[in-house]
């Protein structure tokens, strides 16, 4: 089984989606952020026995408590050097992240 049939699995058991590639958007074409974004990837993370812990959340989706959020919005606003533009990351994008770091848990 390939690594996209495998998070195709997940997708569809998560979020009732199957009809995913490389460049299904997380955010945008499945509807996940916060808890639901982490879960999902926790689980992707899990089967690919990959702990995760440098992936960079917070620059791709919002917490939860949404407190982040804030701080970014004021950021952007009062001190833009500051300010880190949320990207919607894709299932290829998760793959190749997972590929290069794997050796490094």
């Amino acid at each position: 089984m390939t690594n996209l049939e495998l998070i195709k699995e997940i997708s569809f058991k998560f979020v009732g989606i199957s009809n995913i590639s490389l460049k299904t958007k997380i955010g945008k074409d499945l509807g996940l952020d916060g808890d639901d974004a982490k879960e999902f990837l926790e689980l992707i993370f899990a089967e690919f026995n990959f702990e995760g812990k440098k992936f960079p959340f917070e620059y791709y989706f919002n917490y939860e408590n949404d407190l982040w959020g804030v701080k970014n919005f004021f950021n952007k606003i009062f001190n833009p050097k500051k300010y880190i533009s949320q990207k919607d990351i894709t299932i290829g994008e998760i793959i190749q992240f997972i590929e290069t770091n794997k050796n490094e848990i």
